[in-house]
């Protein structure tokens, strides 16, 4: 029989805590070096429809366009600052918590609130970069993220 001792699993333990922020940091890196990117990306001549239109650009304007950017930001806001709040809430309920396990179950989710605080903006400029990147007129009239 194989016994761990508590040092080995507090070591264990400090190693998936340092991968889970290791993780972490390549995804944010990734996401803020994508959304720097962004300037970078334009449509070739080919894509902007030579005849004064571009592809796409009939949707601007229309009652579905408008429907994406009143509900996209709303839905956006609520994530984030809902993730805020949630996190918040979640730190200071922890405190409280008297078993060990029960307090790291807390932290867990107040992380992953936390993070999806932080990555849902991100994930909107993505989906805007991604419509760019298509070429087609979409991405000139659906803003998704208003304050980027």
């Amino acid at each position: 029989m194989d016994e761990t001792t508590p040092s080995t699993n507090t070591e264990e333990a400090n190693d998936r805590a340092m991968m889970d922020t290791l993780r972490l940091r390549k995804s944010l890196i990734a996401g803020y070096a994508l959304l720097a990117g962004q300037y970078l990306i334009h449509p070739v001549v080919a894509q902007d429809g030579g005849n004064g239109g571009s592809v796409g650009s009939e949707i601007c304007g229309t009652p579905i366009a408008e429907t994406i950017n009143a509900l996209a930001p709303l839905t956006l806001a609520v994530v984030i600052f809902g993730g805020g709040i949630l996190c918040y809430i979640l730190h200071a309920y922890a405190g409280f918590k008297k078993d060990p396990q029960k307090v790291k179950d807390v932290k867990d989710w107040r992380n992953r609130a936390g993070f999806t605080a932080i990555t849902a903006p991100l994930v909107g400029k993505f989906i805007e970069i991604a419509l760019a990147a298509t070429g087609l007129g979409l991405a000139s009239c659906i803003d998704i993220i208003p304050m980027f």
